[in-house]
């Protein structure tokens, strides 16, 4: 019988603590990213709003938002993941085809930025593509 070294047998411990370090960092940049959202939020004076912090929103919201996605994708399998593709293929797609015909309808149509309005077509056919994906299975 083999017997194992402290350090082997401490791997789950040293693995938790690890996963516990990282939980609370991400729990750390999400509070950050909330409070310079409730700085940058309208209606609320806080004072003059420099452009280092809303570079820091910017970073903040871009970091939460992709760590999420990464969490979610570990968390998937591979039909899951192929659904996924589909749909943000689905929302290239209409971004491509969208936004040159709103660009050159802009000036005949009495909408203020078409180029809105592309924008959100594509944002409503992503999640109509994942649920017709799902329904359909």
């Amino acid at each position: 019988m083999m017997s194992m070294t402290p350090t082997e047998r401490d791997w789950g411990t040293r693995r938790e603590r690890h996963r516990g370090r990282r939980r609370w960092a991400v729990i750390g940049v999400i509070a950050l990213a909330a409070a310079l959202f409730v700085r940058q939020a309208p209606g609320i004076d806080t004072g003059p709003t420099t452009p280092g912090i809303r570079l820091a929103t910017v970073i903040a919201f871009l970091a939460v938002v992709a760590t999420a996605f990464a969490w979610s994708w570990r968390e998937r399998d591979e039909i899951e993941r192929q659904i996924a593709i589909n749909s943000l293929a689905v929302v290239g797609l209409t971004s491509l085809l969208f936004v040159p015909v709103a660009r050159m309808a802009g000036p005949v149509l009495p909408i203020s930025d078409p180029i809105l309005l592309a924008w959100a077509a594509s944002a409503v056919a992503g999640p109509l593509a994942y649920l017709w994906q799902r329904l359909r299975r």
